[in-house]
């Protein structure tokens, strides 16, 4: 079994990077789009955000439960884990924390396990070019068009020939219906978020990359006692199956929008 990588404030990058792992996180730019300024965003709101003093006992709560996502994650593929996503060198990390993010609300949801293929929303936004963006970037379009299973646009696939529009009716099928833009690096959403059971998708700049959060390990009133999981898009060789630790400022994203509920439907 693999080891579980905890990144903290103390280990910048350890082995949490492979040799020629891309990332491809560009700085979402807060002044060209401020919070909640995406059509389908909006703002957490204040009666929505979950008292500190409650927050350790619905932590043990959820893991007395087994409710928090990294259990949904678990169980999610008809009892199996959800495989981790793998965006295989290219720079295209901020589609796929939010394909992550999608696949884990899911389940949530009860809904079945779709193989959501995260190559096809950043093809289409970058004209299939090796760039970056930002994880709310992707999220807009996942609200607008969706993401199509693999069956449709194939992994990893940069074939023009899967856009068209057989694709983009079953991605119809896999898109955001609520998701709330979060105030960059604020605990008390973050910890809200977590605590409510929403995948978070995370951009850190110190990483140059976005990937999903989905909970809590640890919880405390300041940044230096937070503990979270997250989904990678390396693959499910990367740490512990995909998933891995942030520890302290590590866990603190520079931007994040957590997302609440997908469209109910067959995979």
């Amino acid at each position: 079994m693999a080891k579980t990588i905890l990144i903290s404030d103390d280990d910048s990058s350890g082995d949490a990077v492979p040799d020629g792992g891309a990332k491809g996180l560009v700085q979402r730019d807060f002044r060209a789009h401020p919070l909640g300024s995406f059509e389908y965003a909006a703002e957490l709101p204040d009666n929505l955000i979950i008292p500190r003093g409650e927050w350790s006992d619905r932590l043990n709560l959820q893991k007395k439960f087994q409710s928090r996502i990294i259990d949904v994650r678990n169980r999610g593929m008809d009892g199996k884990p959800i495989p981790s996503r793998d965006q295989n060198g290219r720079g295209y990390c901020w589609f796929h924390s939010g394909t992550t993010c999608m696949m884990l609300a899911r389940a949530a949801q009860n809904e079945p396990y779709a193989d959501l293929s995260a190559y096809a929303g950043a093809c289409i936004i970058k004209n299939y070019r090796d760039e970056g963006g930002f994880g709310a970037q992707g999220l807009k379009f996942q609200a607008e068009r969706g993401i199509p299973t693999s069956e449709f646009w194939p992994q990893q696939s940069t074939s023009k020939k899967n856009d068209n529009p057989k694709t983009w009716e079953n991605a119809a099928k896999h898109k955001w219906s609520k998701w709330y833009d979060l105030e960059p690096r604020n605990i008390d959403h973050f910890v809200t978020a977590c605590l409510m059971g929403w995948p978070i998708i995370s951009d850190f700049n110190w990483w140059g990359h976005s990937v999903g959060t989905m909970c809590l390990e640890e919880v405390g009133n300041d940044w230096s006692k937070i503990v979270s999981w997250i989904l990678n898009s390396w693959g499910d060789k990367w740490s512990q199956n995909g998933a891995g630790l942030l520890k302290g400022k590590k866990a603190a994203p520079d931007s994040m929008q957590c997302c609440v509920v997908t469209y109910a439907s067959a995979a």
